[in-house]
C-alpha cells in the first residue's frame, strides 16, 4: 500500500473538513470589501437604492455557512451526494419565493424592464424581440391562468404574480433537471451558482428566466461532441436561439459553424436548412398578426440607435441609428469600462474569474495548457466567450449600468460555465480524494461571494447613498 509522505498534501486532507466553510467565509469578506471600495473609489452618479442594510449581510453570512454545512454534512453522511443537497436547495428557494410572492414578507428590489413583460400579457400582444416566449405565455395566461384568477391568491391573480410564479418555477426546475443530468461539474455548479442566475429564481419579473436555461443547455451542447449528434437535433437548438431571444440569433449561427467544423458543411446545411423552417413555421403559427407585419415589427423592436435610452451618460453615444451598439471610441472609454466591471462584479462576483485563473495555471504547471486549448471544446467555448464579451462591450444598455445589470446574463454564464470547465478538466488530472476536496472549496466560495452580493442586489442596493 502506497503511504502519501508529503506532509503539504497530508495536512490538506486533514484540513478538509473546514476547508470549504473557510473558502466561504473567506469569499464573502473578500466580497463584501471589495463592494465598500468599489464604493469609495468609483465615481457613482447614478439614482439607486440604500447602502448595505447590515441585518441583510448577517443573514446571508448565516445562510451561506448553512448551505456549506448541509452540503458536507449530507455528503460524509452519505445522505445525498452534493448535487442532491443543491437539488434540495433550489427546492427550497422557490418555496421562499412563492411564499414572498403570496404573503409579501419582502419587497425585492426590481431591474430592467420589469413592467413590460406585464403590459405585454395584459394586452395579449407578443413582443418580437422576445418571440417564443410571450407567445407561449401569454397564451397561457389569457386561457389558463386569467379563469383559475378568482380560485387564487390575490398576489398570484394577476400578470405580475403569474411571471413571477411561473419564471421562479421554471427556474426551479431547470437548475434541478440539471442538477440530475450533469451532477456535480463544476461547469455547471459555478454557473447555477452565480449571483445573477440566484437572483432570477427569487420570482423575478423580467424575462429572463424564462430563457435563461436555454442558454445554459447551449452551452452543454457547444462543449459536447458535437460530432455525434444529428442535423435536427442542432436545428432544434439552434432555432430555439433565434426564436426565444433577439440576441441569441447570432449564438445559434455559432452553434451550426462549429456543428459544421465538427462534421461536414453538408451536414451543417441541412441544420441551417431545417432552422430556417422551424423558425418559419414558429412565426406562422404563434404570430397574432398578418405574417408580413412581423419584419417591420421585429426591426421597431431592436432598439436600434438613440431610441429608448434612458441613462443620460450614454445619451449621443450610439454608433448611428442603424445599429444597437457603442460607438467605439466611448465602449473603449474609462467611464464605460468602469461600468462594465461593476456590472460583472455585482452579477458573477471574483469566484469565477479566480477558478479560471488558477485551472490554467494549474494546465500550464502540469505542460498541458497547449494540449486543452487545441481541443474543440475549447475552441468552441472560447469562440462564443469572445462573442459575449464583444456584446458585453459595444451593446448599449439602455437603462444604465444598475437598472440593466442583467441585460448581459449571457454573458455572466458564459464566464461561469468556462470557469467551471476548466476546473473541470484540471480536478480531472488529479487524485479522486484530492478533486473532492477542491470542488466543495469551490462550492463553498461560490456560496458565500453570492450571498453577500445578492443581500445587495435584492435587499439592500448596489450603489451607495
Amino acid at each position: 500500500m502506497l503511504i502519501n509522505t508529503d506532509p503539504r498534501t497530508s495536512f490538506f486532507q486533514r484540513a478538509a473538513p473546514v476547508l470549504p466553510f473557510l473558502c466561504c467565509v473567506a469569499a464573502f469578506l473578500l466580497t463584501f470589501f471589495s463592494i465598500k471600495a468599489i464604493w469609495v473609489s468609483g465615481p457613482w452618479q447614478i439614482d439607486g437604492p440604500n447602502p448595505a442594510d447590515w441585518s441583510a449581510i448577517w443573514i446571508a453570512l448565516t445562510a451561506s455557512l448553512c448551505l456549506t454545512g448541509l452540503c458536507l454534512f449530507s455528503m460524509r453522511s452519505g445522505i445525498l451526494s452534493l448535487p442532491g443537497v443543491l437539488q434540495f436547495f433550489f427546492i427550497i428557494v422557490f418555496l421562499g419565493a412563492a411564499a414572498n410572492l403570496i404573503w409579501q414578507f419582502s419587497d425585492l428590489i426590481a431591474y430592467g424592464d420589469s413592467k413590460h413583460f406585464t403590459k405585454y400579457l395584459r394586452n395579449n400582444q407578443v413582443f418580437p424581440r422576445w418571440f417564443l416566449g410571450t407567445a407561449i405565455m401569454t397564451r397561457l395566461y389569457q386561457f389558463v391562468w386569467t379563469p383559475l384568477g378568482s380560485h387564487l391568491p390575490e398576489t398570484l391573480s394577476s400578470g405580475d404574480g403569474f411571471i413571477r410564479i411561473s419564471g421562479a418555477l421554471l427556474m426551479g426546475v431547470s437548475s434541478f433537471v440539471f442538477l440530475r443530468v450533469y451532477g456535480s461539474r463544476l461547469a455547471l455548479l459555478v454557473p447555477l451558482l452565480t449571483p445573477v442566475w440566484l437572483m432570477f429564481c427569487s420570482g423575478y419579473n423580467e424575462y429572463y428566466p424564462f430563457i435563461a436555461f436555454i442558454y445554459l443547455g447551449f452551452l452543454f451542447v457547444l462543449s459536447s461532441d458535437l460530432s455525434k449528434r444529428p442535423p435536427v437535433f442542432v436545428a432544434a437548438i439552434s432555432s430555439l436561439l433565434c426564436i426565444s431571444y433577439t440576441a441569441f440569433v447570432p449564438v445559434g449561427i455559432l452553434l451550426i459553424v462549429c456543428y459544421a467544423l465538427s462534421t461536414s458543411i453538408k451536414k451543417a446545411l441541412a441544420a441551417l436548412l431545417f432552422t430556417g423552417l422551424i423558425c418559419i413555421s414558429a412565426i406562422i403559427l404563434l404570430w397574432p398578426e398578418a405574417i408580413t407585419s412581423f419584419a417591420s415589427e421585429y426591426r421597431d423592436a431592436l432598439n436600434l440607435g438613440e431610441k429608448n435610452t434612458h441613462y443620460l451618460a450614454y445619451k449621443g453615444q450610439s454608433a448611428g441609428n442603424a445599429t444597437p451598439f457603442f460607438k467605439l471610441s466611448y465602449a473603449l472609454s474609462f467611464e464605460h469600462i468602469l461600468h462594465l466591471c461593476f456590472m460583472f462584479f455585482f452579477s458573477t462576483g471574483a469566484v469565477p474569474v479566480l477558478l479560471l485563473a488558477l485551472a490554467l495555471t494549474g494546465h500550464f504547471k502540469k505542460d498541458l495548457l497547449a494540449e486543452f486549448a487545441r481541443t474543440k471544446a475549447v475552441i468552441f467555448l472560447v469562440s462564443a466567450l469572445l462573442f459575449q464579451l464583444c456584446y458585453f462591450l459595444l451593446l448599449i444598455p439602455k437603462l444604465g449600468p444598475v437598472k440593466d445589470i442583467d441585460l448581459f446574463f449571457s454573458v455572466y454564464l458564459t464566464v461561469g460555465f468556462a470557469a467551471g470547465f476548466a476546473g473541470d478538466r484540471f480536478l480531472d488530472m488529479i487524485s479522486a480524494e484530492t478533486r473532492d476536496i477542491w470542488r466543495n472549496c469551490v462550492v463553498g466560495s461560490c456560496i458565500g461571494s453570492s450571498a453577500v452580493i445578492l443581500a445587495h442586489l435584492l435587499w439592500s442596493g448596489i450603489l451607495p447613498s
